[in-house]
């Protein structure tokens, strides 16, 4: 993304950008139409375009297509008011023309002191939109983007793309109807919120996916004002805890093991010398086997220690699951 942002931000210093938005004319719209058009397709954007200060588009690499940005008006967008604001505009929602999610960056263009315009570049969410239908399927993990208000953009079901992920409040969701991200009603994921392990992880169950029950963790990124919502199926997370409960069970049985095992040694180790002392025909007898005795209680001791050495590095393995943080026990 902070790659994408230098797109505008070198454009809007060109001077084929600056002529076009003060003195427009057909030949400036042409010029500029073909070198956004092949800016785009080298660095792989969705679109690039140029707004006035009244928020028409006058020049857009898509100028060919027939939903072109060309004469349309974004003047309703949050990235534009920012950007006019003199801040870079980020935002994530819906397009108004293509109908395609996408992540908005805008910059001003500034000539004399004076912002004149707007550069704006949207990418587009297909390559993520793939990678994420590939989890699903293959390890039925359901990743789910949404902007910063809770409403997802990408997700690898269709049913759940464009509804909010939680309440939304009656302000916000009046400024998002107002800014045209996903129509006039943005309807709720219908869900079944279970137990909460911490701040960021939960179960939950969603009623379009019967059956199944889901770990999730959730991310916000204020900067990029997005969310990100990651869905391990919990049964894999109740085999973990499984796992690790008996890794730790035969730890500490090995560990009574070895403190049984080290007290019959030394206590059969005591009697020795308790006999010893009591009979002295037998006692060069018994000081040969303490050293036999002695050498076998460091084998034992030994073995304890590799073997719990063992252990620990198998539950090593099971420390981390798919994208998840440690989790709680």
């Amino acid at each position: 993304i902070q790659k994408t942002l230098s797109i505008p931000q070198v454009l809007a210093a060109t001077r084929s950008v600056q002529d076009l938005l003060t003195t427009p004319s057909p030949a400036a719209v042409k010029e500029e139409n073909e070198v956004l058009e092949e800016t785009a397709r080298n660095v792989q954007l969705a679109v690039i375009y140029v707004m006035d200060i009244n928020g028409n588009c006058l020049a857009a690499s898509n100028w060919r297509a027939r939903d072109s940005f060309v004469g349309q008006n974004y003047g309703f967008r949050p990235y534009f008011e920012e950007a006019l604001s003199g801040r870079t505009g980020r935002y994530i929602t819906k397009g108004v023309t293509s109908k395609k999610a996408g992540y908005y960056l805008a910059r001003p263009v500034t000539v004399d002191g004076e912002i004149r315009g707007v550069v704006v570049a949207k990418m587009s969410f297909d390559a993520l939109q793939a990678r994420l239908e590939q989890f699903w399927h293959k390890d039925n993990e359901l990743d789910l983007v949404a902007d910063d208000n809770g409403v997802v953009v990408i997700s690898p079901l269709s049913f759940f793309a464009f509804k909010a992920i939680g309440p939304i409040p009656a302000e916000t969701r009046k400024a998002i109807i107002a800014h045209r991200g996903y129509g006039d009603q943005v309807p709720q994921v219908s869900s079944i919120l279970g137990k909460v392990l911490t701040d960021q992880l939960r179960f939950v169950e969603f009623r379009d996916i019967p059956g199944r029950s889901f770990l999730q963790k959730s991310f916000h990124f204020p900067d990029l004002g997005l969310r990100l919502y990651l869905h391990l199926p919990a049964s894999r997370y109740w085999s973990i805890v499984i796992e690790f409960t008996a890794i730790f069970s035969l730890i500490a049985f090995l560990a009574l093991l070895f403190g049984v095992v080290a007290f019959q040694r030394w206590r059969y180790g005591v009697e020795l010398v308790k006999t010893a002392n009591r009979d002295h025909l037998t006692g060069l007898n018994t000081r040969l086997y303490m050293n036999e005795w002695c050498e076998a209680a460091a084998e034992v001791i030994q073995r304890a220690l590799d073997a719990l050495e063992g252990f620990l590095l198998g539950a090593h393995g099971f420390v981390s699951v798919s994208r998840f943080t440690i989790l709680p026990l």
